[in-house]
């Protein structure tokens, strides 16, 4: 059963980004103590969406968890599930860094193991993942995860389309033949609205929609050098532009354009925050745990105006 059709609807869309998906954590959490009692971050959204740790808050979100609760269990767990690296777990240099077991027992720790997309009623989902073979078109293809109108996802377990939206190239194995959505949406907003004006999905008018949408923290990545470098080169270590700079910079120049046409379409009904890291944190690197948190207090704190024009935001877009 696909959820019911509501007046209006207000998405939140979180991004995805590993480990530092606490960033966004600790924003939700800050956002839902200032605005105490007047914001609920189940009630007041219709449509939840995320891609890769984005889809594992949200569908957190669906279990009424609140961020102070799920900033302590992927603080804790972090370290768990980027467990295991190839050099010290025995995993071959040609396969995934991480495997998939440890994560996949998070995710049974925090979600209903048996939850599937036709037991969700009252709420629209929005999860990306890319099929590395379509039957249809014989190609790999970008699959949105959804419960609108003519879902043909109904009987499908949240649990694997988190695994599934989760698996990044080269950190995760696939799963069910899927990878990380990351690939094309690392910012879900745009697969999100898209999908609720499709006419053959949400059949929603762009006036009736306004999103919040959430990054993972802004990595003051850069290259400050006339480059020469081989595809091995662009996947190697950097000083100042991370583990693996052609991904860390698709991911971070992804998530900021795919806001672009949102910001030009919406305007006042569009809202996102993404603040500056206090220094590079990649993805997998659990220990930055408390540095992630405290880049979002510092943007609370060092631009209370900024803050201010945020919350006040949520109270005129969002709020009940």
């Amino acid at each position: 059963m696909q959820c019911e059709k509501m007046e209006k609807m207000r998405i939140l869309a979180l991004d995805g980004g590993g480990i530092r998906g606490l960033y966004s954590l600790r924003i939700l959490q800050l956002l839902a103590d200032d605005l105490f009692p007047k914001l609920d971050l189940y009630r007041d959204f219709d449509c939840l969406s995320g891609t890769s740790v984005g889809s594992l808050i949200v569908l957190s979100l669906l279990h009424k968890l609140p961020p102070s609760e799920l900033i302590t269990v992927y603080s804790t767990l972090g370290r768990y599930i980027f467990q295991g690296s190839n050099f010290f777990s025995g995993r071959k240099k040609s396969q995934a860094k991480y495997g998939s077991r440890h994560l996949e027992a998070v995710l049974k720790k925090v979600l209903k193991a048996d939850l599937q997309v036709k037991d969700i009623h009252d709420k629209f989902i929005c999860i990306p993942a890319v099929e590395l073979k379509n039957e249809t078109t014989g190609k790999w293809k970008s699959k949105i995860y959804h419960n609108f109108a003519a879902s043909p996802y109904a009987n499908t377990p949240l649990i694997d389309i988190a695994l599934r939206s989760c698996a990044a190239p080269g950190y995760f194995p696939a799963h069910e033949n899927c990878v990380d959505g990351g690939v094309f949406a690392t910012n879900p907003a745009l697969a999100a609205f898209s999908t609720a004006i499709d006419p053959e999905m949400g059949a929603r008018s762009v006036d009736e929609i306004s999103i919040l949408n959430i990054g993972t923290g802004d990595n003051p990545s850069f290259i400050d050098e006339n480059i020469d470098w081989s595809r091995t080169r662009w996947v190697q270590k950097h000083p100042t532009a991370g583990d693996a700079p052609l991904i860390s910079m698709t991911v971070d120049l992804l998530a900021d354009f795919q806001a672009y046409p949102l910001q030009l379409l919406l305007k006042e009904r569009f809202c996102r925050i993404n603040s500056p890291l206090i220094e590079q944190i990649e993805m997998d690197d659990y220990k930055k745990a408390a540095e992630l948190i405290e880049s979002a207090d510092q943007y609370r704190k060092n631009h209370p105006k900024e803050w201010q024009q945020k919350l006040q935001w949520i109270e005129e877009h969002i709020c009940q």
